[in-house]
């Protein structure tokens, strides 16, 4: 149905970088204060609880997080489409329409804190982590440029579904660039500093 149909296409990631995981980690420090709030302050735990910590205010905490956006891969390109109406198989003459969108998008991959397994022995907090997920894949701005035809005019919903068509393709490229594995190594690191605040206490991941 979709003929002659050409994409260009060139994406990165935006990684985590220093002053973005120093912001993460007052925010989250934030949110972590008033998870732990209704229970235990907050302040004593961080300077060494006497009666310890228990993973269900840790986890009562991150749920009030909500989610991490730990890595975000952004993209650009341009996508073409040539359309003909069709009698049995070939093409009618004088019906061809067709369009070219240029377009931005971003996709955040992350975690849904709440689905985080945790676990206190001793002095060692242990964290299970679900699998990474995407957040949010969109396209910031686009621009088409039409050649249509009165034939065969070009239907309201054709750009819209070759844009859905660019967000599927430009989450598999992401994905074969490790963006899920960078989400996961990016979480580590955050979670690994924001409870490394509890004196006393190690984190541990499985």
């Amino acid at each position: 149905m979709k003929e002659n149909i050409r994409e260009k296409t060139d994406g990165f990631f935006r990684l985590v970088g220093f002053v973005a995981v120093v912001v993460a980690i007052v925010l989250c420090v934030n949110h972590f204060q008033n998870g732990v709030a209704k229970e235990k302050k907050l302040a004593e735990a961080l300077s060494g609880y006497e009666e310890g910590v228990s993973a269900v205010e840790i986890r009562a905490a991150l749920a009030a997080i909500g989610e991490f956006a730990t890595a975000e891969y952004s993209y650009s390109g341009q996508a073409y489409v040539e359309k003909s109406r069709k009698v049995f198989g070939c093409k009618v003459p004088f019906t061809k329409h067709s369009f070219s969108v240029s377009y931005d998008g971003v996709i955040k991959f992350g975690f849904k804190i709440d689905e985080i397994d945790v676990s206190v022995s001793g002095n060692m907090i242990t964290l299970a982590l679900p699998n990474p997920v995407v957040l949010d894949n969109y396209v910031s701005t686009y621009e088409t440029h039409e050649d249509n035809n009165m034939f065969n005019p070009i239907s309201s919903n054709e750009v819209s579904e070759k844009l859905e068509e660019v967000k599927d393709l430009e989450l598999e490229k992401a994905d074969e660039k490790g963006a899920y594995k960078l989400a996961t190594k990016n979480v580590k690191y955050l979670l690994a500093e924001l409870l490394g605040k509890f004196e006393g206490y190690s984190v541990t991941f499985r």
